[in-house]
C-alpha cells in the first residue's frame, strides 16, 4: 500500500484497526482465536472456555449473565476489547431488494418498508442492516440493488 510507511510512524487508533478475534459459540464452550502481527509474521493465539450446561441451548442464549462472565474471561485472556460476531441463521433473514433511489433521500426508509414484504416479523420487532450492491439507470430514474439482513431484535439484544 502507499500508506504503509506512513502508518508505521502514525498508527491508527486501536478502535479503527482492532485485533481480529474470531469466536465460535456452542452449547458447551466458547472458542476464540486471535491473529496478531508479530515481528516474524502472524501470531495465532487460541483459547477454549467451557460453558455450564444450559447457558446456550440450540444456539440461543438462555443465561445471559453467565455468558457475559465467560466473555469477560475470554477478553482477559486475549487482551482485546473488540470482537466481531455473527447471529445464528435461525433468527436472521437475508434477502435481495431492488428499490428506487431518490436523490437526497436515504435508502434506509425504503429498505425498512421492504422488510415488511420479505420477512415474517414486524418492523418494530426487527433490526436490520444492508449493503448496496449496484445502482442502475432505469427509463425514468435510478434503481439500487441491496442485500438486506434482518434479525429479531430480542435476539440481538441478548448479545
Amino acid at each position: 500500500m502507499k500508506f504503509d510507511s506512513f502508518l508505521k510512524y502514525f498508527p491508527p487508533p486501536k478502535f479503527v484497526n482492532p485485533v481480529k478475534v474470531g469466536m465460535s459459540f456452542s452449547d458447551l464452550s466458547i472458542k476464540a482465536v486471535v491473529f496478531e502481527n508479530g515481528s516474524f509474521g502472524p501470531v495465532v493465539k487460541s483459547i477454549m472456555v467451557p460453558l455450564e450446561p444450559g447457558v446456550i441451548k440450540d444456539g440461543l442464549i438462555i443465561k445471559q449473565d453467565e455468558l457475559i462472565d465467560k466473555l469477560k474471561e475470554v477478553k482477559e485472556k486475549l487482551g482485546s476489547s473488540f470482537v466481531c460476531f455473527t447471529i445464528p441463521d435461525e433468527v436472521t433473514y437475508i434477502f435481495n431488494a431492488s428499490l428506487p433511489v431518490v436523490h437526497g433521500k436515504e435508502a434506509t426508509e425504503a429498505i425498512a418498508f421492504s422488510i415488511e414484504e420479505n420477512v415474517p416479523i414486524s418492523l418494530s420487532d426487527a433490526v436490520f442492516d444492508f449493503v448496496p450492491m449496484s445502482v442502475k439507470k432505469t427509463e425514468e430514474s435510478y434503481e439500487g440493488s441491496f442485500v438486506v439482513a434482518a434479525c429479531v431484535k430480542s435476539e440481538v439484544e441478548k448479545i
